[in-house]
């Protein structure tokens, strides 16, 4: 095991199954997770269309899983700190980096019996500076460090040049702790941006208001108030359908105010953040609310729809998140056991017919995303791959913003914009009732489901 740091990073790394583990991971003294790790990755042919109809599709494709550094994926090296510290791939090139990490994984065969294709995996953790500029978000607020846990899969034709693999997956494991008394004090929430943010809102009596926080998202559930299976992106889909409303855009995670108090709606300032997607607004920016910024843009962006952040060489791929508690040592979640399951939402719903409960007093939260990529049609015989999660997260830790704060950098129009559209108070705009009975595992913004 290896201590480092990178300009305010510190954090313990060991080469073992699960791949290149990131523990005790924080900034500046502020913990962000015990545990970060990718405990699996998938290869199956052909594409296992989930959405395709019939009796379990998805269950009929030939398909194998590996474990990073095992020996059917063996590490080709040592972790080894990168040259000048690497860059963020596409437009999060812009954000400047202190350092980072690497390793690199091949299997000989993708899938034995079936496709041969050579199998390479690049694994890369790149540490950004505390700043605000660029910005994180496009309202040029928040101060924080960006951390970008970046996967890059090839798949590359064998000496037999047999038709490949048609779909690549990979499962990314967070065990956030941000509450400085340890574990069980953090909570979360999830948000599907609004496209436009409005300045003023027609209501009773030909009168005109300014929006509030319900006004500002399609959906949220802040603070998450049960564990919870989410849709990110279906991309995978998007030919056939059409663009999916129903889906959510970032995960926050946060510790819990020891006064009960919640932080602001989105931009919290002490909280662990995540966006594969931001509303249409956030590129063009609106005076005074949002200054904007084109790496909000994502793939396809127009005015009226945001775009998803993924590499646009593998465009066709979807992204599916978890919320789950109690996943410590001893768990069927435990980091140690690189849990997966095939299809990825059945690892949290074998274990638990209903989620459980996140109580206001926090809990021990970790966060999990499984992102599938369907190979284009017709390049069977081709090499092919890409970056998943080219947006990384940030990190905040400061203290959200008073009136009157010498100390602060942020405007004090701030603090009124969020006193005044209750930034600070819970919201719940999802598909089903806070007070559901039972509760289930998936839960979307409101909307028609597709």
């Amino acid at each position: 095991m290896a201590e480092r740091s990178f300009g305010g990073w510190s954090f313990s790394d060991r080469l073992e199954p699960g791949g290149l583990i990131l523990d005790t991971v924080s900034h500046q003294g502020f913990p962000m997770a015990h545990d970060i790790r990718v405990p699996r990755v998938w290869v199956a042919a052909p594409e296992p269309r989930d959405r395709s109809g019939g009796p379990d599709p998805v269950l009929k494709a030939k398909k194998r899983s590996y474990v990073l550094g095992s020996p059917d994926l063996p590490a080709k090296n040592q972790p080894f700190e990168l040259i000048r510290g690497g860059q963020a791939p596409g437009d999060f090139a812009i954000y400047p980096i202190s350092g980072g990490l690497g390793v690199d994984y091949e299997a000989e065969t993708a899938i034995p019996g079936k496709r041969n294709d050579i199998l390479t995996i690049n694994q890369r953790y790149l540490f950004g500076p505390y700043s605000k500029h660029p910005s994180h978000e496009p309202g040029s607020v928040l101060r924080a460090a960006r951390i970008f846990p970046l996967l890059e899969f090839r798949l590359k034709p064998g000496k037999e040049n047999l038709p490949g693999p048609s779909y690549f997956r990979a499962d990314f494991r967070f065990d956030l702790v941000l509450h400085n008394k340890g574990d069980g004090n953090d909570l979360g929430a999830v948000f599907r941006d609004s496209e436009d943010v409005p300045l003023v809102i027609p209501s009773e009596g030909n009168l005109l208001r300014p929006p509030v926080l319900y006004d500002v998202f399609e959906g949220a559930e802040k603070p998450l108030h049960h564990e919870l299976i989410g849709s990110g992106l279906r991309e995978r889909a998007k030919l056939d359908t059409g663009p999916d409303r129903q889906t959510w855009d970032n995960y926050h995670h946060f510790p819990r105010d020891d006064k009960g108090k919640l932080p602001s709606s989105p931009g919290a300032f002490h909280c662990f953040h995540t966006h594969w997607r931001w509303g249409a607004v956030s590129v063009t920016g609106k005076f005074p609310v949002l200054t904007g910024g084109k790496q909000f843009a994502g793939l396809n962006w127009t005015e009226e729809l945001g775009g998803p952040m993924i590499d646009p060489r593998i465009p066709a791929q979807d992204l599916t998140f978890a919320i789950t508690r109690d996943s410590r040592a001893g768990t069927p979640l435990a980091a140690s056991a690189n849990p997966s399951e095939w299809p990825f939402t059945e690892l949290f719903t074998r274990w638990r017919a209903n989620p459980a409960a996140i109580k206001k007093e926090g809990a021990a939260i970790t966060f999990w995303i499984s992102v599938e990529v369907s190979r284009p049609a017709g390049a069977e015989h081709s090499e092919w791959g890409g970056t998943l999660l080219p947006h990384g997260m940030f990190f905040s830790h400061d203290s959200e913003p008073g009136l009157f704060d010498p100390e602060s950098d942020v405007s004090g129009l701030v603090p009124i914009q969020i006193a005044a559209a209750g930034l600070r108070n819970p919201l719940h705009k999802e598909s089903v009732s806070a007070s559901a009975n039972p509760m289930p595992w998936m839960r979307y913004p409101p909307g028609p489901k597709k």
